[in-house]
């Protein structure tokens, strides 16, 4: 076996250990491109569309139709006044868009920059955003600390989390209420006690004050590309049981499905102080075998039957329900009901032979 050979059909034959060195190579290149590589790809090209972009202007390449204006007023009194604009190399962004100087000149006592944008750096910027997002999945997360959004109007609400994003957008109905600078690494996250993640800083701690009947999102962005949102309505009354299998398909002869059972309300919050104790009824092609809530005091709501049932108090709003197949392959049908809810129903289909992705 150590000298193991593929042969060809023309008669060519290689190592087998060869070929494993070779992919194992290739595989190795491969993760170091999508950890490092890509960045410094983008760096480059950005760098090349800054030159290109900077020669342009240098040769006066441009409609003056595209020029925007930016005023900035000045402290120095004694500043000398300019008649004529002078060429200036640098750029801004603003509001997620790139815009390059293109000249400037001092009138009034106020500095008046004349900018273009530069489309070229925009979509760069974006498909580097949207490459690092594929690879790292850039997301938001946080946790309100009532539990939810609720409350009375002006009551403070903590939500604490992280984001691996450049920075955080918190929206109160559409309305921009403030921008978090992730990743400073420069001290200026005062929650830098999460600051594992590349080193840098990660952590939200952000307090906002309810309003009544609004949505409230955390918006997560790099280079003004938004990666990950979360979003939060008003949290109300519980009304209904929601019915989610995972998978949705198994195979048969015993294959499993855990079924999340959980209370909500309208807006589709889980309610975590709803607690109800939950029927689960399975029909079809399919078996109930288990349930299971998380809640470390099995007794709580009292004493638990010691043999099995199909019925339990959920924790926190949630509930397992763990679904069997059988060898006929078909449909299971699992519902779920309890007093005072709407009933929640999901099927899971079972076929012979699935293959495992």
């Amino acid at each position: 076996m150590r000298n193991a050979r593929v042969t060809h059909s023309n008669g060519s034959s290689f190592p087998i250990a060869l070929l494993r060195k070779s992919a194992s190579i290739i595989l190795l290149f491969i993760l170091l491109f999508n950890m490092i590589g890509y960045r410094a790809w983008f760096y480059y090209a950005e760098r090349k569309a800054d030159i290109a972009m900077e020669t342009r202007l240098d040769k006066d390449q441009y409609d003056e139709n595209d020029l925007i204006s930016i005023t900035v007023p000045l402290d120095n009194p004694y500043q000398l006044e300019q008649r004529t604009y002078q060429r200036i190399d640098g750029e801004i962004n603003f509001q997620g868009k790139n815009f390059k100087y293109v000249k400037r000149k001092v009138s009034d006592g106020k500095l008046i920059l004349l900018c273009i944008p530069d489309a070229r750096k925009m979509v760069l910027k974006k498909a580097k955003a949207e490459y690092g997002f594929q690879m790292n999945k850039w997301s938001v997360h946080v946790t309100p600390s009532t539990g939810g959004w609720k409350g009375k109007d002006g009551d403070s609400i903590t939500f604490s989390g992280w984001s691996d994003c450049e920075e955080v957008n918190v929206y109160v109905n559409d309305v921009l209420k403030k921008t978090i600078t992730m990743r400073t690494n420069d001290g200026s996250n005062e929650w830098s006690a999460y600051n594992t993640l590349f080193g840098k800083d990660t952590a939200i701690n952000d307090m906002q004050p309810f309003v009544s009947g609004s949505t409230i999102k955390f918006v997560g962005k790099n280079a003004g590309v938004v990666m990950d949102t979360q979003v939060f309505k008003p949290m109300l009354d519980a009304s209904r049981i929601v019915v989610t299998p995972n998978p949705g398909k198994i195979s048969t002869a015993g294959d499993i499905s855990v079924v999340i059972v959980t209370i909500q309300d309208a807006n589709g919050n889980i309610i975590p102080d709803a607690d109800s104790s939950i029927t689960v009824n399975v029909s079809g092609s399919g078996t109930l075998i288990g349930l299971g809530s998380a809640d470390a005091d099995a007794n709580r709501h009292g004493n638990e039957p010691e043999k099995f049932v199909n019925h339990k108090f959920t924790f926190q709003g949630m509930l397992k329900a763990f679904v069997q197949s059988t060898d006929a392959p078909g449909t299971i049908s699992i519902s779920a009901s309890g007093n005072g809810l709407f009933s929640g129903s999901a099927t899971v289909a079972t076929v012979r032979d699935l293959a495992i992705p």
